[in-house]
């Protein structure tokens, strides 16, 4: 069910009397000061973080490291900021320069910001797991360990085209 029946379709303003029937004075209040536009219509998404109104991990990106750090900016508890400061500009640029697919990209976005779920960081957000790698049970499975030392990426490198060597 949509709340399009809480706008009055021939003065295009909020009707006051439903708003106060359904919802405490706060949610009143805030959706008063929603600014309805002047013609009817389907809405749109859009996002500010880009220009022509689409959303990329890029322009998230780029929204976020444009935050000051020192502003009164709250992000998520598991927010970490020494992450992205720890990484150098020029590997941000690297990775959304290249001409690979978005997902790509976001993965390893993901992995340089300890987004994915290895076990290291599942430990470190409280969840209780065996943090050790689930494939070989040598190290605690951190990023570096899944995508590098883990025995079984060793070998997938050592066997690729793109000759990384550890």
């Amino acid at each position: 069910m949509g709340f399009g029946f809480l706008i009055d379709p021939i003065n295009r303003s909020w009707r006051k009397n439903l708003l106060e029937a359904y919802f405490p004075y706060v949610i009143q209040e805030a959706v008063m000061n929603i600014h309805l536009r002047i013609r009817a219509g389907e809405d749109i998404q859009f996002w500010n973080g880009d220009k022509y109104g689409r959303f990329s991990i890029k322009s998230a990106y780029t929204l976020i490291t444009n935050i000051d750090a020192d502003s009164d900016f709250n992000g998520a508890s598991s927010w970490k900021i020494s992450y992205w400061q720890s990484i150098p500009i020029r590997a941000w640029k690297r990775i959304w320069s290249s001409s690979t697919a978005p997902k790509i990209m976001g993965f390893h976005w993901r992995a340089c910001v300890h987004g994915l779920a290895s076990g290291e960081d599942l430990i470190h957000r409280k969840i209780p797991i065996d943090p050790n790698c689930g494939i070989c049970g040598e190290e605690k499975e951190s990023i570096k360990h899944i995508l590098f030392f883990c025995p079984i990426a060793r070998v997938s490198w050592f066997r690729s085209n793109l000759s990384y060597r550890l």
